[in-house]
């Protein structure tokens, strides 16, 4: 086999593991926005740890109590809007 292509081929390799890399640590820093915890926070430690047991921990530790209530609240507007214009 060709030096070149090999390198070529390890290139591609590394370069396809560091995109699905990137797009985990969006996922946890999306999923830590959703549940209103510290997005960055749980990237930097997803840095050191692993994507997956930051994901794993925001499923299990869930939304905060005030992210609950703020999503609820904005939740009752919106049916409220949609009762009102019936």
């Amino acid at each position: 086999m060709d030096v070149l292509a090999s390198s070529g081929l390890v290139f591609a390799l590394i370069a396809i593991v560091v995109l699905i890399l990137i797009y985990l640590y969006s996922c946890v820093y999306k999923l830590a926005k959703r549940y209103g915890r510290n997005a960055a926070g749980h990237t930097i430690i997803s840095l050191f740890l692993s994507p997956f047991v930051s994901i794993i921990h925001l499923l299990c530790a869930g939304e905060t109590d005030e992210h609950r209530k703020a999503r609820i609240q904005e939740e009752e507007k919106w049916r409220a809007e949609v009762h009102k214009t019936e």
